[in-house]
């Protein structure tokens, strides 16, 4: 038994040192990656992640995964110097995006497409570049799957192991009463996940001939079993369904609803799947008719579908307009048809493509000054400009208090797109997206634009507003407490002034009046404001605060009570 456990660890540590030496920056990165995470997590760097942080959480595991990539492309080439060179020169490349990135944290949307795009084209190329000269797509496929149980192997064996250590270091406090900080537990989450799963995927990532193996992996009854048994019954319950709508929508002289294209999407990607499994048939001469069927006439199948999809992507953009998902979903609909029509073509003799074509489709319109959410903003601020300037707008941008009139004077359609539009801008981008045309303390958002078209009246509102309030008891007062919505009572209104009260104990109460010109100043103002009232033994500064006269003198606010005695 010694014997036996004495060559297992001999052979283990070979085949790790054979790794290392055939991945060595991939393993550089890991190790370099996990240690990172360690420091972070006792210098307690996540909390607030600056630039450098956030540099190398972000570009060393990218660069581990791009020198994976890098490692099995170049490992079969001849010429050492040409292999240092394209090394060299990607992993330079990647340094320098990497560096910019950081230097724009926190990311944009735009940014983070950006980085998502690289790497899925990373990730895909592990599985593409080693086998472009190759006759088929048997290798690659057959690494892929390899490579994907790896994967999952790795991931359990990593699992078990954290999920054994943790349970050990809990027992330590239930048996011993020894305290084992979360800081630990991490260490050990980090070590088991960035360090020992990773190195588990790279010693059983295939080599040499395995790698380029071309087995039929139909001939296995399991494989076999899947495809047959439970992604082509899937595949078949969508066309089914599909047709069904598209006859129903058809006769009824309707348009498909925009659900119909998260349903297409689903059918496209497991007729790729099913494709993708059922090669082996299409190579081979003892490929079963119905898989070599399948391969043949499924993408005419499910191309008529696509229809539906681009019928419900129109009808979105026509409804709704353009958003960054939907120009997304239009580009996915118009690769779509190319697969289903190049399949057809080839009669499906090459599958890797599918995925090397996405992952280089998804980087173009995501990297670079043109990409789909640039465009997207470019338009979106061009359509608003154009809905201001028919409804009489001559300066901009348009102040706080100018917005809420246009919303009062406007009529209900184009205040509906208007505030839509910038709704959209401010929460897919930031304030600063839409301050040439509108002030960045302007009240934008649907439940306010619809207080608006309901009512006709301005609603006092500050929640765009940040009020300011003291970091530090002012004189006189010696203690405060937060006040919330419930706290405060409205009593009524006497001229110009609300009189409220405000309960902080079971049996103790503050009446304040608040002076409504002074809550409408501060609410169009441009700029952050202190607002607070008092009497004689407390003074409140409001946060927040909300008040309609015409909807039943609906008021409320939130703030801190500061108290004397």
């Amino acid at each position: 038994m010694k014997q036996i456990n004495m060559e297992s660890v001999s052979k283990l540590t070979g085949r790790l040192s054979e790794s290392g030496r055939r991945f060595p920056m991939t393993f550089l990165f890991v190790v370099a990656f996990t240690i990172t995470m360690m420091v972070c997590n006792h210098l307690d760097l996540f909390s607030d992640m600056g630039k450098t942080t956030f540099f190398f959480i972000f570009y060393l595991p990218s660069a581990a995964l791009l020198a994976l990539a890098l490692h099995l492309w170049t490992e079969e080439m001849n010429s050492s110097k040409r292999r240092i060179t394209i090394q060299a020169e990607l992993h330079a490349l990647w340094l320098v995006s990497s560096l910019y990135f950081a230097s724009c944290f926190p990311l944009n949307l735009s940014q983070t497409l950006s980085c998502t795009a690289s790497i899925t084209l990373m990730g895909v190329a592990v599985f593409a570049l080693p086998f472009l000269k190759r006759g088929n797509d048997l290798p690659s496929v057959n690494f892929m799957l390899k490579m994907m149980w790896a994967a999952v192997l790795a991931f359990i064996i990593s699992m078990a192991l954290c999920l054994a250590t943790e349970l050990l270091l809990q027992s330590l406090h239930y048996l011993f009463n020894v305290y084992v900080s979360d800081k630990a537990t991490f260490d050990i989450i980090y070590l088991a996940f960035c360090l020992l799963a990773p190195v588990l995927l790279l010693i059983l990532i295939p080599k040499r001939e395995n790698k380029f193996d071309s087995r039929d992996w139909l001939q296995n009854k399991f494989t076999g079993g899947v495809v047959h048994w439970l992604f082509i019954p899937l595949l078949s319950a969508y066309l089914i369904t599909l047709y069904i709508y598209a006859f129903k929508i058809l006769f009824s002289l309707q348009l498909p609803t925009g659900w119909v294209s998260w349903l297409v999407s689903a059918l496209m990607i497991i007729m790729v799947v099913i494709v993708t499994l059922l090669y082996p048939a299409q190579i081979s001469s003892d490929g079963k008719r119905f898989d070599r069927a399948v391969l043949r006439y499924l993408s005419l199948l499910v191309l008529p579908l696509l229809v539906l999809m681009s019928i419900g992507i129109g009808r979105r953009l026509s409804d709704y307009g353009i958003t960054i998902s939907r120009l997304y979903l239009l580009v996915f609909n118009v690769w779509c048809y190319a697969v289903c029509i190049i399949l057809y073509v080839i009669k499906s003799r090459r599958v890797i493509w599918i995925p090397v074509s996405f992952g280089v489709i998804f980087l173009l319109i995501s990297v670079g000054p043109m990409n789909i959410t640039s465009v997207t903003k470019k338009t979106l601020l061009k359509e608003v400009k154009a809905l201001t300037d028919k409804v009489g707008v001559k300066t901009y941008p348009i102040t706080k208090k100018d917005y809420a009139t246009l919303m009062m004077n406007a009529d209900s359609v184009t205040i509906k797109k208007i505030d839509d539009k910038l709704e959209y801008l401010r929460r897919m981008f930031d304030k600063e997206s839409t301050a040439g045309i509108v002030s960045k303390y302007a009240d934008v958002g649907d439940v306010y634009c619809e207080t608006i078209m309901a009512t006709r009246t301005r609603v006092l509102d500050d929640c765009n507003m940040l009020l300011t309030i003291p970091e530090k008891l002012p004189s006189g007062y010696s203690r405060f407490m937060p006040i919330l919505d419930d706290d405060v009572h409205f009593k009524k209104k006497e001229g110009d002034y609300i009189l409220f009260e405000v309960t902080y104990s079971k049996e103790k109460k503050e009446v304040f009046k608040l002076s409504i010109p002074e809550m409408r100043r501060v609410d169009y103002a441009e700029k952050p404001q202190t607002l607070f009232v008092e009497n004689a033994d407390a003074r409140l500064y409001i946060q927040d605060f909300s008040y309609n006269d015409n909807a039943n003198n609906l008021f409320s606010l939130t703030g801190i009570l500061f108290l004397k005695e």
